[in-house]
């Protein structure tokens, strides 16, 4: 427990003292993305804003604050400030506080297809984050053509597919479709390979499959009659 803060100190007439203490409860935050599901990381800081002004925080657990009605205005991460969704407020007016907050980060994830619409596995794909983050991560396609990104802050972000020699950009903002998959298209012709046999295997199994057959003739050939 924190040692509360005084804010009044004084003597009053026949040496009696009186001392009024600031009133302050516990709060615990845990962070959500925009489907509900738990983020992790938690965001790098949010911001309060109360009674006695604007306070900016990274510790989320079992917090101590003055008892009153704290809004969240304002939220960073992933280098990303300002997804706070809506009117979101930490009331500690009668007591300690665990609530959850909800951030606009969508999860996302791409699908990359041929002409045919057949997914591409083994296509890499690096995905490079708005500013002021503008980080890159780097995926390949997995047996479905798709790859998931995790939770993509607001705004935009691109895409560079490389493939066989192609190599394809594309932009698009989570948000715009949160929590589904975007199609990435690239500009060749889904073939199915059929096994190439060579002439020389042909004739090997061709060869020992007649030696079978004149070895059966032979092994069933039935014996000559007997001379007289």
């Amino acid at each position: 427990m924190t040692t509360p803060l005084m804010i009044y100190n004084y003597t009053l007439p026949n040496d009696q003292f009186t001392a009024q203490f600031d009133k302050q409860f516990q709060y615990t935050l845990t962070f959500t993305d925009y489907n509900g599901a738990a983020l992790s990381p938690a965001p790098a800081s949010i911001t309060l804003s109360g009674p006695t002004g604007a306070l900016t925080t990274s510790a989320y657990s079992g917090q101590w604050l003055q008892a009153a009605s704290w809004s969240v205005v304002d939220a960073k991460w992933e280098g990303i400030p300002g997804l706070v969704i809506g009117a979101q407020t930490i009331d500690l007016t009668n007591g300690p506080v665990t609530k959850s907050i909800q951030l606009a980060v969508y999860p996302a994830s791409l699908k990359v297809v041929d002409l045919n619409n057949n997914p591409v596995s083994g296509a890499n794909v690096t995905v490079t984050f708005a500013p002021p983050n503008s980080t890159s991560v780097s995926h390949l396609t997995g047996s479905q053509g798709t790859v998931g990104l995790g939770d993509i802050p607001l705004g935009p972000y691109t895409a560079r597919v490389t493939y066989q020699g192609q190599d394809v950009k594309w932009s698009e903002d989570a948000s715009a479709t949160p929590g589904g998959v975007s199609t990435i298209t690239l500009n060749i012709s889904g073939t199915t390979s059929a096994p190439v046999v060579s002439a020389v295997v042909l004739l090997t199994i061709f060869g020992v499959a007649l030696f079978l057959i004149l070895l059966a003739i032979k092994v069933r050939k039935p014996p000559p009659p007997p001379t007289i």
